[in-house]
């Protein structure tokens, strides 16, 4: 099995937010964020879900 190659401390797909005052980033913040970001995805997802199946049944 080959090594995974080395990030060399970079992750990608990840933005983290550093505090400029001691140059620390808040975690819980960052947390809550994507979460956020994740629960508006789903949303954004189970609308365009209902608006499908809405225009498909419609069709009959």
């Amino acid at each position: 099995m080959r090594a995974r190659k080395p990030l060399n401390g970079k992750v990608t797909g990840v933005k983290f937010k550093v505090n400029e005052e001691n140059g620390e980033i808040d975690l819980k913040q960052e947390k809550a964020r994507i979460l956020k970001e994740i629960e508006e995805n789903e949303q954004k997802t189970k609308e365009w879900y209902d608006k499908e199946m809405e225009k498909n049944l419609n069709k009959k």
